[in-house]
Formats: structure tokens, C-alpha cells, sequence
């Protein structure tokens, strides 16, 4: 499991993110340990991945992608994205459907919350691509302007009363999202530190806390 908070506006995007990950081995028991899982793609953009542990593969392949191909404006950037999961998250569902099909237990969820600055358009935009139940392609789902993946709608609603307040420095929403995720990580397993949060502006992408 993954817990992300998601904060989205024209002038800038913030994503917080846990590492924790859960790894099915053939015997059928559940390895728990920790990974990165925010990566950023380029110097405007960024990507994180929740649900099957691929999805650290797919962005760190991606990451390698948007860097060969030089691109940095979001709208492009989306455009690649989309295109290079379905092709490669497609190769690893036909590569491994004979593990999930003996394995009807294991999760089926896999989605990526992928954030940019468009010089075209002069704007910060987000996006969510889900896959359910291993179907492809991507849906790409419906966000406001804050968001919790899985929703935990207490503190849904104390950081979206936070986010609308355009004065709220960058700096003290991260602090509220790491003192969010200690206390759901504190209460549930399946969420556990170190936590990660960036954010997206016309400047660029800047790191208020990293995997370490």
C-alpha cells in the first residue's frame, strides 16, 4: 500500500508520498520494506507510483526516457508518460500473467500521479492514471484541488482547508503532510517512513523531504 497527499493549483503542485512497499514472494508470504517511489522527470515534472511495486520500475525507466528524449514542458511530458506505461506496464502483465494468475490474492491496483509546469501554458498541472484489476489502458481519474490516495478524509479536509489559502508558504503545507503521514503510518502497517514530499512550480521542482 501507498498513502500520497495531493495538492493541486495553476501555480504549483505538492505531493507527499510514503515508501512503504509490499513484495509477494512464490511461497506466498508478504515481504514488507521501503522504497522510493518519487522520481523526477526533468527539472519541471515528477512522478509517483502506488500499488504494485512495478511501478518503481516503470518510473525509473520513464525517468531514463524523458531524459534520452530531452523533453521538459509537462504537456509533452504527460503525453510520453502515458504512452511508455501502457506499452511497458503491458509487457510485464503478459510477461508475468501466469504469477497472477496463481496468485488471485495478490493486489491489482498499480496507478501513478504524474506532476508538471507547462511553459506553453503557463501553468502547474496534475494528473492520476489508474489501472484496476490489471486493465489497461490508464484511466486517467478525476482529482480536486487536495487529495489523499487511499482517502483518509480527516486529513483530506484540514490540508484542503490549508491548500486554499494561496499565502501558505510551501515549506509548512510539507510539514503538515509529514505530520499526517507519521500519524497514519503510526496506526496502519501498511504505511511506514521514510516519507517524501516535492512540489512543482515555475521555478522548477524543489524537494522538501527525500527518500534517504
Amino acid at each position: 500500500m501507498s498513502q500520497q497527499i495531493l495538492g493541486t493549483a495553476e501555480d504549483r503542485v505538492l505531493l507527499a508520498s510514503d515508501s512503504r512497499v509490499m513484495a509477494w514472494e512464490e511461497s506466498g508470504a508478504v515481504v514488507r520494506g521501503q522504497v522510493r517511489k518519487l522520481y523526477q522527470l526533468g527539472p519541471h515534472a515528477f512522478i509517483c507510483s502506488a500499488g504494485l511495486a512495478v511501478g518503481v520500475d516503470l518510473s525509473q525507466a520513464l525517468q531514463r526516457e524523458i531524459r534520452a528524449a530531452g523533453v521538459t514542458d509537462f504537456i509533452e511530458i504527460k503525453v510520453m508518460a502515458r504512452e511508455f506505461l501502457n506499452r511497458e506496464y503491458r509487457r510485464f502483465l503478459l510477461e508475468n500473467s501466469r504469477w497472477f494468475q496463481e496468485n488471485p490474492e495478490a493486489p491489482r491496483l498499480l496507478y501513478f500521479t504524474l506532476a508538471g509546469y507547462s511553459e506553453r501554458l503557463k501553468k502547474c498541472l496534475a494528473c492520476v492514471l489508474e489501472s484496476k484489476d490489471l486493465a489497461l489502458p490508464f484511466t486517467e481519474i478525476d482529482i480536486g484541488p487536495a487529495l489523499t490516495m487511499p482517502r483518509v478524509l480527516t486529513v483530506e479536509a484540514r490540508f484542503a482547508n490549508l491548500w486554499s489559502d494561496p499565502s501558505q508558504p510551501l515549506e509548512d503545507l510539507a510539514h503538515f503532510c509529514l505530520q499526517a503521514l507519521e500519524k497514519i503510518a503510526s496506526r496502519d502497517e501498511r504505511v511506514g517512513a521514510p516519507f517524501q514530499v516535492a512540489a512543482v512550480t515555475a521555478r522548477g521542482v524543489e524537494f522538501f523531504a527525500d527518500f534517504s
